[in-house]
């Protein structure tokens, strides 16, 4: 292996690493090969030195092991020294004879895949643009038990400047490939400065005076410094890398990218070439949906308690937090009015739970909610914190005919909503929620005034704004197709559009009167064949 024509990638191969380093680059530049030699150099180096590798798809992960990771250990001339040979054709796990694993894992519709990894010193995450955000928490426990290591590291050609890869680099260090001309300036290949002006003719030129840059001479400069051995984040584009500027028919091949016969939309030369995002994520409600679907209630709980008469009933809807480090989290709640006769539901009350509470005090406060505003179901995500809080709930005095648990599920069937029954030994029944398909149904909802929602103003606006937060994240699949989910973007809660989310589905299915599905877009609809293309059970038998 040679660094000749890869040398901007040599903070891949320092001692100091940092505890977490993005890099955000152009495509075809020799990332995940340099990625892949460092973690076999580790591997070999390092007794004990547990590596998880992780690819969005499953197909992306098979792809990997076949023409980069596999033939990288399988040609190196000290093989002999690392690794048995049988071990080079394994799939999931590569051992080294200092000790060392390598697991091969892919993290697409959720993480659950990397729960049984531990021990693990190093996580790296190729094509980090496809991770959803949320997945993050799950996939850093696994090195939360190194001592000494823990590193965290993260690759892949950005798409949406809202999007995973974008957010992990802007929380970094925002390291640029600077390279000073001779005319003494300093060329800086930001999109924001220097970058659209140092693409010449011929080659990679100075922004100011136009002569060719000897990139080789530049190094990188962290916007902030500080954060480097924290959380390093480097940037690289086509533009500065030596497989093309360097080579005249692949510098013509990137202007044609621009504005020649081969021309890309702006956001595909920015993503591919430039190695920066574009655009946003779609979202699926707007400021001006909200407003438009505000009512006069001022969602007090004063004003929810006093218009109880005026309805047959009232549903609670709970999302308990997420917690974690990544962003706030908070136990949301939605509270939901229904009259006979009326497909209209009315939010009258939504809150955030206070932080700080324990278990048990919270527990406490959604059964005091439940019981002044005489509610005849609580909603709530069953998963994760949900099944400890239940417990607590019912040990308080909650019926178990009016808890109405759910779990979020990516699904193909036909039915939104599946009752799932008690499968003995006292586990509780359930029901399964399709995640994309039920939100996607109550933006609808919310957008066509079937659910109103309390008056927009400066106190409701920090709750209700959690709707905003909803974003359509179009995943590909191979050979073309592209799978559409819902997800939450980076760094904003979307705790009360669950909470919401779950109090309305709760008072359509027990009414037997779910929404139409022909009010949510196809796209969200999953099939069995895009479910096995997204996440088979064995990715080792994937073709690609």
């Amino acid at each position: 292996m040679s660094t000749a024509l890869h040398f901007q990638f040599a903070p891949f191969f320092e001692l100091d690493q940092p505890y977490s380093s993005t890099y955000m680059v152009a495509r075809q530049l020799g990332k995940t090969f340099s990625l892949s030699a460092q973690t076999v150099l580790r591997s070999y180096l390092i007794p004990g030195f547990h590596t998880l590798i992780i690819e969005p798809r499953a197909d992306q992960l098979a792809r990997y092991n076949a023409t980069i990771l596999r033939p990288l250990i399988r040609n190196c001339l000290i093989r002999d020294r690392m690794i048995e040979s049988p071990e080079v054709t394994k799939f999931f796990i590569k051992e080294f004879k200092s000790g060392s694993l390598i697991y091969l894992e892919y993290c697409f519709l959720n993480p659950e895949r990397v729960r049984g990894c531990t021990g693990i010193q190093a996580v790296l995450t190729d094509e980090a643009q496809d991770i959803d955000y949320e997945h993050l928490p799950v996939i850093f426990e696994t090195t939360s038990a190194s001592l000494r290591y823990g590193f965290r590291q993260f690759t892949g050609t950005p798409k949406t400047s809202d999007g995973t890869l974008a957010v992990l680099w802007n929380d970094g260090s925002k390291a640029e490939w600077v390279t000073r001309c001779s005319c003494k300036k300093w060329n800086v290949p930001s999109i924001d400065q220097d970058l659209l002006k140092m693409i010449g003719l011929k080659t990679c030129i100075c922004a100011k005076c136009g002569k060719p840059l000897d990139i080789r001479q530049g190094n990188y400069v962290h916007a902030h410094p500080a954060l480097r051995p924290l959380r390093a984040s480097y940037h690289l584009s086509q533009v500065t890398h030596p497989m093309h500027y360097a080579i005249p028919r692949k510098w013509a091949i990137l202007r044609g990218k621009m504005e020649g016969p081969g021309c890309y939309s702006k956001a595909r030369f920015y993503n591919e070439v430039l190695g920066v995002p574009c655009d946003e994520n779609v979202k699926l409600l707007s400021q001006g949906d909200l407003e438009k679907a505000a009512s006069a209630a001022p969602g007090t709980l004063e004003s929810a308690m006093a218009a109880r008469r005026e309805y047959s009933g009232y549903v609670m809807g709970v999302d308990w937090s997420g917690g974690g480090d990544l962003s706030d989290s908070y136990t949301a709640v939605a509270v939901t009015g229904f009259r006979e006769h009326t497909d209209i539901l009315d939010c009258l009350y939504a809150e955030r739970v206070p932080m700080g509470l324990s278990p048990e005090e919270e527990s406490i406060h959604i059964i005091d909610l439940f019981r002044k505003l005489q509610c005849v179901y609580l909603a709530h995500d069953f998963g994760g914190a949900g099944y400890i809080r239940e417990s607590l709930m019912r040990q308080g005095g909650m019926p178990d005919h009016q808890l109405v648990p759910f779990t979020y599920v990516s699904s193909t069937s036909k039915d939104v909503i599946v009752y799932n029954p008690p499968t003995g030994g006292g586990s509780r029944y359930s029901y399964s929620i399709d995640k994309a398909r039920s939100l996607a149904v109550l933006c609808a909802m919310i957008r066509s005034g079937k659910v109103s929602l309390p008056a927009y103003t400066d106190r409701t606006r920090l709750i209700l704004d959690d709707l905003l937060a909803l974003v359509e994240l179009p995943r590909e699949l191979p050979r073309g197709n592209i799978m559409y989910l819902i997800g939450r973007a980076p760094k904003k809660p979307d705790d009360f559009a669950h909470a919401l989310n779950f109090a309305c589905s709760a008072v359509w299915h027990t009414r037997q009167q779910y929404p139409d599905m022909r009010t949510a877009p196809d796209k969200f609809k999953m099939t069995e064949a895009m479910m096995e293309l997204a996440a088979p059970m064995d990715p080792s038998k994937v073709k690609f």
